[in-house]
């Protein structure tokens, strides 16, 4: 790429973060799928370290965070004060959003009980991370499955010729 070229192409890109930084400062949420597809970062931020889903979260705009999500935002990253979406989910006790949001995989930390409002929420996002675990367990242990049903058959199956045999035996004595 020239030169000319690669700094114009540098510029469009620092105009469109600036776009979507301006966008999550000013919580003009329409603006941000439309400069995600023009090709923003979207984990860019605003002044406050916020990203879009943070902000998605605290305007609970749950069609946002899905697509977000969906786009593989950062969903750890914090903002100025140490939050990430799940803590601000938690703490406006938004339970759609934290279900929403711990089973794209957002982790709880055990530091921030203390952001929370009421610990209903908290108590829902840890009920829903140890729900998903053992789904996940669930999953791993279903794969296992087919090859203990095979096994289990065969045993049973050789079984059934064994007590066979042992029927022929008897009968011919």
């Amino acid at each position: 790429m020239n030169k000319g070229l690669s700094s114009a192409f540098d510029e469009a890109q620092l105009s469109l973060s600036g776009q979507m930084a301006e966008a999550i400062q000013k919580r003009r949420l329409e603006d941000i799928p439309s400069l995600l597809e023009q090709g923003a970062d979207i984990n860019e931020t605003d002044s406050y370290r916020n990203t879009a889903l943070i902000v998605a979260v605290i305007c609970k705009d749950t069609a946002l965070v899905q697509l977000l999500i969906g786009k593989n935002a950062d969903l750890e990253r914090k903002n100025e004060m140490g939050h990430t979406a799940l803590m601000q989910a938690i703490g406006s006790e938004q339970e759609d959003m934290v279900r929403l949001l711990v089973d794209a995989g957002a982790h709880i930390s055990e530091a921030f009980p203390q952001f929370a409002q009421s610990y209903r929420a908290y108590d829902i996002a840890l009920l829903l991370q140890e729900r998903l675990e053992t789904r996940r367990t669930a999953e791993t242990e279903k794969k296992k499955r087919p090859l203990h049903d095979a096994l289990t058959l065969k045993r049973r199956t050789l079984k059934a010729q064994a007590q066979r045999r042992k029927v022929e035996i008897r009968a011919a004595s």
